[in-house]
């Protein structure tokens, strides 16, 4: 079966995406589709909110390493999120001006958390 639509859910509070396709072979149709759900956690791109502006990312997007700046002075654990919902990678910021190496993350988009806040970054090749 071939994907061919996507779109975030209809209802209300349900942090899903719905996918449909019909027979990717050319097949006379048969008024037959195929509906897959796939939920999604809240700091998804979709729902994606800068609440506060205590960090800064740059570049992006970044190919090798991703700076964050801080203005907070104690450390903060952080996650990177793919789009799917899952840890990626997670550590300690120890400084104002922390490098990441992302070079061995595949190209997409990511989401970083840092204590409440969510921030979007992209890694290119």
């Amino acid at each position: 079966m071939a994907n061919r639509c996507y779109v975030a859910s209809p209802f209300p509070n349900e942090n899903s995406l719905y996918f449909g396709g019909f027979d990717p072979n050319s097949n006379t149709a048969t008024n037959l589709a195929w509906i897959y759900k796939k939920d999604y956690p809240v700091n998804s791109v979709a729902n994606f909110t800068q609440r506060e502006n205590n960090f800064i990312l740059y570049p992006n997007p970044a190919k090798h390493s991703l700076c964050i700046e801080s203005e907070i002075r104690k450390d903060q654990t952080f996650v990177i999120v793919n789009l799917l919902g899952e840890n990626i990678r997670s550590g300690t910021l120890n400084e104002q001006i922390e490098t990441l190496d992302i070079s061995s993350l595949p190209q997409n988009v990511y989401i970083l958390r840092i204590g409440n806040e969510s921030l979007k970054f992209i890694k290119t090749e």
